[in-house]
């Protein structure tokens, strides 16, 4: 009995371990990123012996994959059958693969413990990277690519798995809803003593960084959590803990110490964002609105389809700068897909929030202890986590935190249907 349950969670285990691959890693010519979802959905198909159709009846899940299945067109045509079709795998295939290797309660609790222990990975790999200034991903990666390196306030800048730190940024805000959920809802003690070292591993990761936005949109985020889960007592602590944070500044400020230093390199990282005069490691911040004229002109007369999915941006911003990216996820969608894409990005995003926050009140209680000894239901945890999210990718490019973005949407569909299948069982029960 002990080795069929331990069998039986494999597969949640198997599409966990896909958070972990670096979109840098390549197998034969083939990148795993894509790689790693196509054979994993070839073999669901095949143990599971059928393929399942799930009606996607509601707004939310129909506009989100209406808009991935429009990526996943584009990319085909644009870009050829083969990497169409990683497109997919990568995307509605993932939406797939959670529906159906977490189906069912026990699986999914599992499924979230097991997202608690990559998350737990990538800390511990983010602090060693901080330490030694050695990325073990980028290490073990057998491609000559030249990855992005900036020292701020001191500190190589943390990226773990990722190209970019805003990036890593990005995905913890994104694991912070089940991350939350484990930390304070979960009926066996072990999790929560083992989520409370992660979470405030998560606080030390995000600080590392040293994103702005990841960072402003990760502490925002978590006041909105302990605001709903404290209710009446979040001021008083807020005030005791701002009181103690002051005085914690103001000694090390008299005693000359690192915490009044670092600090201040944080105060004058975020004043850069407005202009600020906080020297050069801190500079090119104001570029970022720029970036609208620089992107409009690129797309000319392409702007209602844009320049196309497999386009890259290039704007010479002087005779020995070129720019590359474009930090704004809204800006990049209108260069590649256009008016249309982006429009039609904005109201997949937007629907995502109605549906987390609809059905949060209609399921509430069901599957996890949310609501029933606690204010923040489940649903409406990631519904705050995608909303600051859809705000601070204003600031940047989605990249490659897309997955774990596809994979909470995945995981908010999975917990309406789980949900419903309960209030069934109840209902079929109450019947005999």
């Amino acid at each position: 009995m002990k080795n069929f349950t331990y069998a039986i969670m494999i597969g949640p285990l198997a599409l966990s371990l896909y958070l972990l691959f670096p979109s840098y890693y390549y197998f034969m010519g083939l990148n795993l990123a894509f790689l790693y979802p196509v054979i994993l959905l070839l073999v669901t198909i095949f143990i599971q012996g059928k393929i399942h159709i799930y009606n996607f009846t509601t707004l939310g899940t129909v506009i989100f994959c209406l808009y991935l299945f429009y990526l996943f067109t584009l990319s085909t045509f644009q870009g050829g059958v083969l990497y169409g079709f990683a497109t997919f795998c990568s995307t509605i295939g993932l939406i797939y693969l959670t529906l159906s290797l977490v189906n069912n309660t026990v699986k999914f609790k599992k499924f979230l413990d097991y997202i608690l222990i990559i998350v737990f990975i990538c800390c511990v790999l983010g602090i060693f990277e901080a330490v030694f200034g050695v990325n073990l991903f980028q290490l073990m990666s057998l491609r000559d690519i030249e990855f992005y390196k900036e020292i701020r306030m001191g500190h190589l800048r943390i990226a773990v798995q990722f190209v970019q730190p805003i990036v890593y940024g990005l995905f913890l805000i994104l694991a912070s809803p089940i991350v939350i959920n484990r930390l304070f809802y979960s009926e066996k003690l072990r999790i929560k003593y083992f989520t409370a070292i992660i979470y405030v591993l998560m606080w030390i990761n995000i600080l590392l960084t040293a994103s702005r936005a990841p960072i402003f949109g990760f502490i925002i985020l978590q006041l909105i959590y302990f605001y709903i889960i404290m209710r009446n007592k979040f001021f008083l602590v807020s005030i005791t803990a701002i009181i103690l944070g002051a005085v914690v500044i103001q000694i090390s400020s008299l005693l000359d110490l690192q915490v009044f230093k670092i600090f201040n390199g944080f105060i004058k990282m975020f004043t850069a964002i407005f202009g600020g005069d906080s020297g050069d490691v801190y500079s090119g911040v104001a570029d970022r609105y720029r970036i609208i004229d620089w992107v409009i002109e690129k797309v000319d007369k392409n702007v209602l389809f844009g320049n196309g999915i497999t386009a890259v941006f290039e704007y010479d911003v002087h005779a020995w700068q070129v720019k590359k990216s474009i930090e704004n996820e809204y800006l990049n969608t209108f260069f590649h897909l256009g008016v249309i894409g982006m429009i039609f990005q904005i109201g997949a995003f937007v629907s995502n929030l109605y549906y987390c926050f609809r059905y949060d009140k209609k399921y509430q209680g069901l599957l996890l202890t949310y609501r029933r000894r606690n204010n923040l239901g489940f649903l409406e945890s990631i519904g705050i986590a995608l909303l600051v999210y859809y705000l601070v990718i204003i600031t940047s490019g989605e990249s490659s935190a897309i997955t774990m973005h596809i994979m909470l949407i995945s995981i908010a569909i999975t917990y309406t249907r789980l949900a419903r299948k309960h209030i069934s069982n109840l209902g079929d029960k109450q019947n005999e």
